[in-house]
């Protein structure tokens, strides 16, 4: 290659460096530009839709979303942070997720379910997952008051826990001896269950595994032995006796 060529070339190559640059410089500033203009919309958006809760809101400023392409605008409940939606504005077109993070209140409900399993987690008991049994508008007043205040909601009555024990073998004794100290355990930590989803797998025969969904706390305490027995014995009986479900997997 010539070195007139070569420099024709780098020449080239440099002018289109800075006109890419430049075009994102200019994209930048296009969309800085914009942001106010979006954010009166968006503003608007909540005077129309959300005017009746409005005072409880805490409307944060629109920022560029650069993972969704889109503007957006974090809308917070005044007395807990984590209970909140998004406003996203992309192609003149408003998309809100308040029914499913707000109404719903999946982003309060996520925040407080990993809290939970995080404060009774344990070397016992290292894969604890709880999950709340309705969405926050099914609870009535009193419960969503608590759930909002983060106030002692361990010791409703309105989640589920989930976890994985490990048996040497699948025997009556060995069942009842290992929900008996779950249950124990969980008591002790001052948490309050509507049900428990546990699955146990077989130390010894690692193809054996049993899950039991939907036991009731209060049925451990009461009708353990004729639980396990039925289980056992595989009696489908005992699934609409106790309201649960049990089956061997594997």
């Amino acid at each position: 290659m010539s070195k007139n060529k070569l420099i024709i070339e780098m020449t080239i190559f440099t002018a289109f460096l800075f006109v890419a640059f430049s075009l994102i410089i200019i994209n930048e500033k296009k969309k800085d530009f914009l942001i106010p203009k979006v954010d009166k919309k968006l503003n608007q958006y909540i005077e129309e839709n959300y005017s009746n809760i409005k005072n409880e809101l805490k409307i944060n400023k629109t920022v560029y979303n650069q993972k969704k392409s889109c503007f957006e605008m974090k809308v917070q409940n005044k007395e807990n942070k984590y209970w909140y939606f998004y406003l996203r504005y992309k192609n003149k077109k408003i998309a809100s997720t308040y029914k499913t993070d707000y109404n719903e209140g999946s982003t309060i409900l996520s925040h407080l379910e990993k809290n939970l399993a995080k404060a009774i987690i344990s070397k016992q008991y290292p894969d604890i997952n709880i999950n709340f049994t309705k969405k926050l508008n099914q609870y009535n007043s009193s419960v969503r008051k608590k759930l909002i205040q983060n106030d002692n909601i361990n010791t409703l009555n309105i989640y589920n826990i989930s976890v994985t024990l490990t048996a040497t073998q699948f025997t009556k004794n060995e069942l009842i001896s290992l929900l008996t100290k779950l249950n124990n355990y969980v008591n002790k930590e001052n948490y309050n269950p509507k049900y428990y989803n546990i699955t146990i797998s077989n130390k010894n025969n690692i193809t054996e595994e049993l899950e039991i969904k939907k036991l009731q706390k209060k049925f451990i305490t009461t009708n353990l032995e004729e639980i396990i027995s039925g289980i056992i014995n595989n009696d489908e009986s005992i699934k609409s006796k106790f309201d649960f479900e049990f089956n061997y997997t594997n």
